[in-house]
């Protein structure tokens, strides 16, 4: 994992930690694989793909209605290339979800 991906996933599970509890947000991590946090049970999802950050929205409904919320990326010369580069990895997450966020 690159530091600045550390750094981004410490600032978020700060933020969740600390203004989450008055909103009902709690988060939990993947012992599989710490790049990933979950908050409020798979709502939000937000992993590491290449070097970009994704927030993925897993709010409603099954896998297929789920949708990227999100994406800061660090090294990709346009959004639409970090677009494109969450895109080609969200149909590896969506088919793997159960297993990368550890709720078989």
């Amino acid at each position: 994992m690159k530091i600045y991906t550390k750094i981004a996933l410490n600032y978020f599970r700060n933020l969740i930690s600390a203004c989450g509890k008055e909103h009902g947000i709690f988060f939990s991590e993947s012992p599989q694989n710490p790049k990933h946090l979950v908050a409020n049970d798979a709502i939000y999802f937000i992993t590491q793909i290449d070097d970009s950050i994704v927030f993925i929205d897993c709010k409603y409904g099954p896998i297929s209605t789920y949708w990227i919320d999100g994406i800061l990326d660090f090294t990709s010369n346009s959004i639409e290339d970090a677009a494109q580069i969450a895109t080609n990895n969200f149909r590896l997450i969506c088919e793997n979800h159960y297993t990368i966020l550890n709720c078989e």
